[in-house]
């Protein structure tokens, strides 16, 4: 092999060389630049929602929905403890909170006994305080049949829901 095939042979091989080297560090070039992008897309992101809300569902006992406050005030005046949600222009009045559905089955037949037609509705409520509390008097409603005591349970529960709940909505 002569000097000049020999230089002829390395000219080839490093025209063959060149020929694959510029498209892998093109490639490698973009990945890095596409990945950078990527990984910017997830780190720009500050407002991440929650997939799943902390809470607890209770189940509150309505009452009555009325059009105008001075409705629900009129329907009101004989219950011995009430709150109520304004929402899409009515109120809603609820008497009485639990966790528990043994104690869903306990409020339904007292409220059926003094002839009050209740709805069981369901809401998500994150105070862990006052779900503490409620825990509370859960256990007490589970074990009484005391239609009084079961009216001054369901009065201290709305009392504190007020409290904790409400008042720090409000605030």
């Amino acid at each position: 092999m002569t000097k000049t095939d020999k230089e002829l042979l390395d000219n080839i091989i490093g025209d063959s060389m060149r020929n694959y080297i510029m498209p892998v560090v093109l490639c490698i070039l973009i990945g890095f630049l596409l990945s950078k992008f990527m990984l910017n897309q997830y780190q720009d992101k500050q407002n991440i929602v929650p997939v799943f809300n902390s809470g607890q569902t209770l189940y509150f006992f309505q009452y009555g929905v009325y059009s105008s406050f001075e409705s629900m005030q009129d329907h009101t005046q004989k219950l011995s403890g009430y709150i109520y949600n304004y929402d899409n222009n009515f109120y809603y009045v609820f008497i009485a909170i639990t966790a528990s559905l043994e104690n869903v089955e306990i409020l339904k037949g007292y409220f059926k006994s003094i002839g009050y037609d209740i709805y069981v509705k369901e809401f998500n409520i994150t105070d862990k305080e006052f779900l503490e509390i409620l825990e509370y008097y859960d256990v007490l409603l589970g074990k009484t049949k005391e239609p009084q005591a079961i009216q001054a349970i369901c009065r201290q529960v709305l009392e504190k829901y007020k409290e904790r709940v409400l008042n720090e909505h409000q605030n």
